[in-house]
């Protein structure tokens, strides 16, 4: 399968028209230059009046501004590449678009079965351990906690966060949104600016779809939400747990594994309960060597003990992500 679309002219009209119809259905189109470099994995979308010194190129779609019969003729030593007149066929353009098999990254859903912030401690820690290797996307859908900022210690200070993307008239093409997401290493963040802030599940689908193009691994931390039409590739339910004694993964069904309270930790449920607590978590904002312990997965303060990073770890090779 494919992963993404290039487009070749020289007709800056054309481009212009062929840029918005894309963008206006969530699509990124690349523009290649003079001296085009085509991937193999991209769909190839041609003016024929800009493959005249390119023979060797085979374009997926043909589109012109003007149907002439030069064009018709030129264009026939393409086929079965289909030649559209743009804009009179800006809906069929779109629609070839969307219907494209591309290729998406991984998408990893961790949600908390109750109330506190375990969801977001191992989401980091996922969420650090596979950054070592490839770009990641952590995507924060906690409003109510909005934990994600502390933890990984990413600002969002003048870049992309869920309240600037619901103000604008339209979303940005995939790149522009990856590229604007404050990161840390090859650990990238999106999360809220308020606790207030409410999102609609079309509009997270919309976001995640475009990171999934750019980053090589997403990973969201849904908090209790359970209403939205993802289709993960993995998920995690975090279950009434201490992360400290991570020993035990069980299988509640063939699909989501669930994280239960080890026996034999030592440490008690209320422990546990109340390192969970939000209060809790901020109180170590000031302490750069528990922010650090957080940074490498491990609980704050207990870094002989924790297993996070252990899990983390072998869960990641596990689903082969």
């Amino acid at each position: 399968m494919k992963s993404g679309f290039v487009l070749l002219s020289r007709d800056a009209d054309l481009i212009s028209i062929a840029l918005q119809a894309a963008a206006a259905v969530n699509i990124e189109l690349r523009l290649l230059d003079e001296y085009p470099v085509i991937n193999a994995a991209e769909y190839l979308i041609a003016d024929p009046r800009a493959l005249i010194d390119q023979p060797g190129l085979k374009p997926d779609l043909l589109i012109s501004s003007g149907l002439t019969d030069s064009i018709w003729r030129f264009a026939a030593t393409y086929a079965p590449a289909q030649l559209i007149e743009l804009p009179q066929a800006i809906s069929w353009f779109q629609n070839w678009l969307t219907n494209q098999h591309l290729v998406r990254s991984p998408l990893i859903g961790v949600r908390s079965v109750v109330a506190g912030a375990g969801a977001s401690v191992l989401t980091t820690a996922i969420s650090f351990t596979a950054a070592l290797s490839q770009d990641v996307a952590l995507v924060d859908l906690d409003p109510t906690r909005s934990v994600l900022k502390l933890l990984t210690t990413i600002e969002s200070n003048d870049s992309v966060d869920w309240e600037q993307l619901i103000s604008l008239a339209g979303l940005p093409a995939a790149s522009a949104l990856f590229a604007g997401l404050p990161k840390l290493g090859k650990l990238r963040l999106l999360s809220f600016a308020k606790r207030s802030t409410a999102l609609t599940g079309s509009f997270i689908e919309s976001v995640i779809s475009l990171l999934r193009e750019q980053a090589q691994l997403v990973i969201v931390d849904l908090g209790n939400q359970s209403k939205l039409n993802l289709k993960f590739s993995h998920e995690i339910d975090l279950a009434p747990c201490n992360l400290l004694g991570l020993a035990k993964l069980k299988q509640l069904n063939a699909i989501n594994p669930v994280i239960r309270v080890a026996e034999k930790s030592g440490v008690s449920k209320s422990d546990a309960a109340d390192y969970l607590k939000l209060p809790r978590l901020l109180s170590y904002k000031s302490d750069p060597k528990l922010q650090l312990d957080i940074a490498d997965g491990v609980i704050p303060g207990e870094r002989n003990r924790s297993e996070l990073r252990k899990f983390a770890t072998a869960w990641l090779e596990q689903v082969n992500v």
